[in-house]
């Protein structure tokens, strides 16, 4: 299982290889000359990820590392939100020192962003500025309303025990954000993983408009509010476009994630009406996209004749990810020519008070309403609950592990060869090997649909303990390593009796779990006493357990009753 170092630079040598062969920079094959290019795309990473620069060329021309910086390794300026950020970056070739190294007094404050943003030519040390700060300089130039921006420096580097007002005195007193090893991690690399690069603040459109009237409006009173729905039809490119962009991060309140889609044969049916006609008759047999958004707008008043404008704020796909995720493929398979003259009808709901989020119950009973190409299973339904989104980055923090709320959620990091198979929960298992380990044993024989059928999964996650629901699973891997000696979920319900709840730490679960080995010579006394036992008469033949006795009724008794007398040490 790969470490989380260990994927990140499978992520930054992925997007080393976006640049072109004439960026050699970025290509070298000795030691030294692939952790400066690694350095260079953990800031290439950053403005990929927080800022939607998707392409490479958008952004080396922000990219300003090397002699003459003025200690400034890049910069973007942010215009809507009118907000210009300076990017100092420390990279470190090896796992130990990217965790633990911090940055130096020195490196902070040689950021010279006042001598920069004054028309300085030259540095404190009286060489020149690079191009490329001279570039950001003439940037810097052409905005009007200049004094309305604020400065914010980024550190992509460990400060350790560093004083915010220190800090902020060595940067010459301007504001920074700090996004230490641990916040890459969890706020960059896990992301990329999941296909959420980029969080869209609004989408914007552009549309074909008709003298008839190109989209309808209407307000509905519901119990949940007042809501207004907009229908209009979208061009297909358009919506590609922006499905290709910014990927899983629109379909976060969606049951599915769209990339996990990609063998389903309902995507392959909208495939064909898309490819296979040259007129646009999807527009007729498609159901369409439903966005649910904080707000959108719609005018036709934009100095092109035939050409709208529409803008949805902060938008979310509850239904036609499939649609979605078909688009944005061929796409990316460069078929732009077959999405040409093809348009989509989309339904967007927004709450009449902008200022209130709508309400997750209605967000999820307009999506299960709606989504109805392909059957939902129960797990499904349950994948946005706010326990397993804890559970998922609980997982992820302390064990390295990527928690599969929905199906093919890590689709993208399994194709990029950024995360191993074994990296992987499949969430079916995962509570399974709790239920089990909690002494239901017998229950792990139902099919998943019962387990996260709603009433029993909210009594399972009633008083949660992540510690011990990891070292469950942590030992359901460990009995996986040991073939078929033992019987899993038995095992587990062995094991879940051994263990004092209250000794398990987060930094004992692994090597707790590895101790399942030692039921191996424990089982066959085990056995021996269960065939002893009257109630289980009908399971015994020739002196033998048969294989219904762990299906059966007695067998979770069975285990509570032997186990729970400690007969095994298990060492904390």
């Amino acid at each position: 299982m790969k470490t989380k170092y260990e994927i990140l630079i499978s992520i930054l040598d992925k997007l080393n290889k976006e640049a072109p062969l004439s960026n050699s920079t970025y290509h070298k094959k000795d030691v030294e000359g692939k952790n400066h290019a690694r350095s260079l795309s953990l800031i290439h990473l950053f403005l990929k990820s927080k800022f939607g620069l998707m392409n490479f060329s958008e952004r080396i021309k922000y990219v300003t590392d090397g002699g003459g910086d003025g200690g400034v390794d890049a910069y973007y300026i942010d215009s809507q939100n009118k907000s210009i950020y300076i990017i100092q970056s420390k990279f470190r070739s090896n796992i130990n020192n990217f965790e633990e190294k911090l940055i130096k007094y020195e490196e902070l404050s040689s950021v010279e962003i006042e001598r920069i943003r004054k028309g300085e030519l030259l540095d404190e040390s009286g060489g020149k500025y690079n191009g490329k700060i001279l570039g950001f300089q003439r940037l810097l130039g052409e905005i009007e309303d200049i004094g309305r921006y604020d400065y914010k420096v980024i550190l992509l580097a460990n400060l350790g025990a560093y004083k915010n007002e220190t800090i902020k005195r060595l940067l010459g007193g301007f504001s920074f954000d700090v996004y230490n090893f641990s916040r890459i991690y969890n706020e960059i690399v896990f992301p990329v993983c999941s296909g959420m690069y980029f969080d869209p603040r609004n989408i914007t459109f552009e549309i074909e408009t008709t003298e008839k009237g190109t989209e309808f409006s209407h307000s509905i009173e519901t119990s949940y509010g007042e809501f207004s729905v907009r229908l209009i039809f979208v061009p297909a490119l358009e919506l590609a476009r922006n499905v290709s962009k910014y990927r899983n991060s629109l379909l976060k309140f969606n049951p599915r994630n769209y990339l996990s889609l990609s063998n389903n044969g309902v995507n392959e049916s909208i495939r064909e009406s898309i490819v296979d006609e040259e007129q646009n008759i999807f527009a007729l047999l498609n159901n369409g996209i439903t966005f649910v958004a904080t707000s959108d707008s719609f005018t036709d008043r934009t100095g092109r004749k035939g050409k709208g404008r529409l803008t949805i704020v902060k938008p979310q796909i509850i239904n036609g990810g499939q649609t979605a995720y078909t688009l944005g493929k061929l796409l990316e398979e460069g078929r732009e020519e077959d999405l040409q003259g093809k348009s989509v009808l989309v339904k967007i709901i927004t709450s009449a008070d902008e200022s209130k989020d709508i309400d997750t119950e209605l967000i999820e009973q307009i999506s299960l309403a709606n989504n109805r190409q392909s059957k939902i299973v129960e797990a499904d339904q349950r994948s946005n609950s706010p326990f397993l989104i804890e559970l998922q980055q609980y997982l992820f923090e302390n064990h390295n592990l990527f928690f599969e709320r929905k199906r093919g959620e890590f689709f993208e990091g399994l194709e990029d060869k950024y995360l191993p198979k074994d990296s992987i929960v499949n969430r079916v298992d995962f509570i399974k090997s709790v239920i089990a380990f909690q002494g239901e044993v017998a229950k792990t024989r139902t099919s998943q649909d019962v387990i996260f059928e709603e009433d029993y999964f909210l009594k399972l996650i009633e008083s949660p303990n992540k510690k011990l629901m990891s070292l469950a699973y942590l030992a359901r891997r460990e009995l996986k390593k040991m073939s078929s000696e033992l019987s899993p979920f038995p095992a587990l319900g062995a094991f879940g009796q051994l263990i004092d709840g209250s000794k398990v730490t987060d930094k004992n679960v692994a090597p707790l779990a590895s101790q399942v080995e030692k039921l191996r010579k424990a089982w066959p006394k085990f056995e021996e006493w269960a065939t002893k036992q009257a109630h289980n008469s009908t399971y015994v033949h020739s002196d033998l357990l048969n294989e219904n006795y762990y299906k059966g009724k007695t067998v979770d008794n069975d285990l509570k009753n032997y186990f729970s007398k400690r007969r095994i040490v298990i060492s904390y």
